[in-house]
């Protein structure tokens, strides 16, 4: 959090140190972008199963990132 920031914060969470940090969580993998996609309902069905299938995907958004990144790593 910014130092600027600091001082909005009410007088509760002024002593947490997490308060003091600029990075908090998890480190970024990229630029989140919300999107809606419409697709048959037999699609989605298909995605669910596979998405329970595979072990390193673990949610609707891996499943699609996944799907992306192996797409654009393929056209370099």
């Amino acid at each position: 959090m910014p130092p600027y920031k600091y001082d909005l914060l009410p007088e509760h969470l002024r002593h947490s140190e997490s308060a003091k940090r600029e990075t908090l969580g998890r480190p970024s993998i990229g630029l989140t972008k919300k999107v809606s996609i419409t697709l048959p309902e037999d699609i989605w069905n298909r995605i669910n199963r596979e998405i329970e299938e595979v072990n390193d995907l673990k949610s609707m958004s891996a499943y699609f990132r996944k799907m992306a990144l192996d797409h654009f790593k393929r056209s370099l």
